[in-house]
């Protein structure tokens, strides 16, 4: 499969909002309150600390994932988090997730990043998405038990750039 890494639009919001929520529904609640104004505004799209990407399926043109990165709010400098990063299931295991992956790894250490750092959780569902992170240098630095609920711990993972 051959994927494109393109900039989010405001076109590509459902569809983006829709691949997440088909994972987990908080975090597609959460994601629509976090995305649903960045393609449409250019403070956001121009700014050096925020920007989201979508894997693109070469051969349908179907918008497939997504990724981003962002910094923390004080603006920490070399830090960057990895934001919103899915696949729809149809495509995963693909190479859809690692080219998002190299396309935001690449765009932070052009920002000058030292780290970034990926919160995730701990349930089965993340399983797939924490060993992708592992492939690419990124090691658990940090754990909260018991964030989410009984037995499903909030994961901090960072990797050099």
């Amino acid at each position: 499969m051959n994927t494109s890494i393109r900039q989010m639009a405001d076109r590509d919001i459902e569809t983006v909002l829709r691949i997440i929520r088909a994972h987990d529904a908080f975090d597609g609640e959460c994601a629509d309150r976090d995305l649903r104004g960045y393609p449409g505004d250019p403070a956001r799209r121009r700014s050096p600390h925020e920007a989201y990407f979508v894997a693109v399926d070469d051969d349908s043109g179907e918008v497939i994932g997504v990724s981003g990165y962002f910094t923390d709010r004080y603006r920490t400098p070399g830090i960057f988090w990895l934001g919103w990063t899915y696949v729809d299931e149809r495509f995963r295991r693909r190479g859809a997730g690692s080219a998002l992956l190299r396309h935001v790894v690449q765009q932070v250490r052009e920002k000058g990043a030292r780290k970034l750092y990926i919160d995730t959780g701990s349930a089965p569902s993340y399983q797939a998405a924490v060993a992708l992170y592992q492939r690419f240098g990124f090691a658990v630095e940090g754990q909260l038990k018991d964030y989410y609920g009984d037995g499903e711990d909030f994961l901090i993972l960072g990797r050099r750039i």
